[in-house]
């Protein structure tokens, strides 16, 4: 069911039954790396576990442009790098496994 047509619904828009499988993109990796932990995030991450993966890898190494070494104080150009990285990190592991 497309949800975004009916935001008279708010609560359909959030549900966790609902498949949330992400379009890898800039602003879906930004909120989904950067989102609250929540039930939803959870299925969120359960949903698409080779991009968590890439994420989860990414961070290990990155270095923020702006030199913030705390995530949860990263400028936005900071955010936009990290999941520019990992866009391109989970690119290089999906054509890596499409090769196999």
């Amino acid at each position: 069911m497309y949800t975004d047509s009916y935001p008279y619904l708010p609560f359909l828009n959030n549900s966790p039954y609902m498949s949330t499988v992400l379009k890898v993109s800039e602003r879906n990796v930004i909120n989904f790396w950067f989102a609250e932990a929540t039930p939803i995030q959870q299925y969120k991450i359960k949903m698409n576990p080779r991009l968590w993966a890439a994420c989860q890898q990414v961070s290990q190494e990155f270095k923020a442009p702006s030199g913030t070494p705390d995530p949860r104080q990263y400028r936005r150009s900071d955010k936009v790098a990290f999941a520019q990285l990992v866009l391109v990190h989970f690119a290089a592991r999906e054509l890596a496994s499409m090769s196999q």
